[in-house]
């Protein structure tokens, strides 16, 4: 695996990784599967709380198209939920995919300014963000540095892998809250089962 195949996989992009967060244990080893013994169910003991992963526009504001600025439309629906879940213990995290940085509308800057004042304008409605993450990437971007596949673009799950290294998500009770077959599209059962039990 390691000296052939993940190699050649590698020279034609058919390989990607993804932050999981968490120690490496290699129990291949006999001293490290004897710590292992001890760490994992202290690390599956430990308190973790399910998140509400929400979309930023189209969900949280009116989406007029690639927006960003400070001219925005509250949705009433989205805040009561955002501030349910928080009454609940949920964690509330925003992941949005911002293409409108890879094709030149608005620089990075002024998507992370947005977003800013978005969570600004939640507390005064008492909804409350624990954190967000965004991707300023797509494939057909005609910003060179942004132009590119990532597995932060939704439906790919990179921004919610890196929100469980931040958090200590639940993610069998958690959900995905958007406003297009792309939020469905993102399994996080699934990801669950198959990748985040463990964390």
């Amino acid at each position: 695996m390691e000296n052939r195949i993940i190699p050649q996989l590698g020279e034609h992009e058919k390989v990607y990784g993804s932050p999981i967060g968490g120690e490496f244990i290699d129990i291949g080893i006999p001293q490290d599967y004897a710590k292992a013994q001890k760490i994992i169910p202290q690390v599956l003991q430990e308190g973790r709380k399910p998140a509400i992963f929400v979309d930023r526009d189209g969900t949280i504001i009116e989406d007029a198209g690639y927006v960003h600025g400070t001219n925005l439309v509250f949705k009433s629906e989205t805040i009561e939920l955002l501030k349910r879940a928080k009454e609940e213990g949920k964690y509330v995290i925003i992941v949005t995919n911002q293409a409108g940085i890879a094709k030149g509308m608005f620089t990075e800057e002024e998507s992370i300014a947005t977003t800013e004042y978005v969570i600004k304008r939640l507390e005064e409605y008492r909804a409350y963000v624990d954190g967000y993450y965004y991707c300023p990437y797509h494939p057909e971007g005609i910003v060179e540095k942004y132009k590119k596949i990532s597995l932060l673009r939704k439906p790919e799950p990179g921004m919610i892998l890196k929100a469980c290294e931040d958090f200590k998500v639940n993610l069998k009770s958690s959900m995905m809250i958007g406003n297009s077959e792309i939020a469905d599209r993102i399994k996080l059962p699934y990801l669950s089962n198959v990748i985040l039990d463990k964390l």
